[in-house]
């Protein structure tokens, strides 16, 4: 690195410590020597909407002055929303607003009733109705911003509007013994701020080490948390997940940490999918 282009560094790294705390010197360095190609920044809402469902006055702002730092630092910046029944008629303007940002792409991940999340279900969960419509704001959204955003749109099952004909399904469909699932425990996993493993985020609770008592490749090796996600079959899964036309073919299972989350069963169908109401 010259020295202008230190000089530039030393005055984005200060001017990123007054805007998001948790950002230091250290992580930003330690990203530098990385293969870290791309930071999500969460947005849950516009302004307040943001601030009231993080529980502090201003995390909006810092935000969005973190994106903008990360974006001037040549980071490949994404947004995700979690989406709520308060938030919900705010992703359009969430995306236009990442489009001005210059963010490469956006996702959003339904409110899972986990934590002090189990005491605002009623005011935050999504019913299957509302992921419904969803659906189809996300799919009329992606038709108006074209190709200046990537919108990932897998959360509210997009096949249930584009669906496939019945000879096709039946044609692709799995047998029991197959194996299904999504990217947790199987190619991707969370690290907690204390160094826990687990799945994914909304399955922290299910650790399957600690990467500061075992090495992170052993752990990924080895641990039976890990084979249970690697190992769920279609035969694995209950209710309408089980018996879908669409498993296999276009849906992986729906997501398990809902279904944990919602009904204390790893297995049972996700709450989230609005199949029935398709």
């Amino acid at each position: 690195m010259n020295r202008v282009q230190t000089q530039k560094h030393q005055r984005l790294l200060s001017k990123l410590f007054s805007v998001n705390s948790l950002v230091t010197e250290d992580v930003l360095n330690r990203l530098e020597d990385s293969n870290i190609f791309n930071v999500q920044v969460s947005i849950d809402g516009v302004g307040e909407t943001h601030d009231r469902f993080r529980g502090r006055k201003g995390t909006y702002e810092r935000a969005i002055n973190a994106i903008k730092l990360l974006k001037d630092a040549n980071y490949n910046v994404s947004i995700s929303s979690t989406v709520t029944k308060q938030n919900m008629s705010e992703i359009p303007r969430i995306i236009d607003m990442a489009i001005d940002l210059g963010v490469s792409s956006f996702k959003t991940t339904f409110f899972m009733p986990n934590g002090r999340g189990k005491g605002n279900m009623d005011k935050l969960v999504l019913t299957r109705q509302d992921a419904k419509d969803l659906t189809y704001m996300m799919i009329e959204k992606k038709k108006e911003v074209g190709k200046k955003i990537i919108i990932a749109s897998a959360t509210e099952y997009p096949w249930l509007v584009e669906g496939l004909d019945k000879k096709s399904l039946e044609s692709m469909r799995l047998d029991d013994s197959s194996k299904i699932g999504c990217t947790a425990g199987s190619s991707s996993l969370y690290i907690t701020p204390d160094g826990k493993i687990a799945p994914c985020p909304f399955l922290r609770d299910l650790t399957a080490g600690d990467v500061r008592e075992s090495d992170i490749r052993e752990i990924w090796d080895n641990s039976p948390t890990f084979d249970i996600f690697r190992n769920i079959t279609r035969g694995s899964l209950k209710g309408k997940c089980g018996n879908c036309e669409y498993l296999g073919v276009m849906c992986y299972g729906g997501c398990r940490a809902a279904a944990l989350a919602h009904t204390c069963d790893l297995y049972a169908d996700d709450p989230t999918c609005w199949s029935d109401l398709a």
